[in-house]
């Protein structure tokens, strides 16, 4: 979740859109390669969209 709070700090006040993807989403959306490869960190995957 650092990387998906950096991300909304670093646009605050732009007209900038950001659109952060948890595990579940992950899942739904079909974002196995995502999911697998963060099974391997000590931080839950996130897909962070700008």
């Amino acid at each position: 979740a650092d990387l998906a709070d950096a991300a909304r700090a670093a646009v605050e006040g732009l007209p900038v859109e950001v659109t952060v993807w948890d595990e579940d989403a992950l899942r739904a959306g079909g974002f196995g390669g995502i999911l697998g490869v963060g099974q391997g960190s000590a931080r839950p995957p996130r897909l962070v969209r700008l």
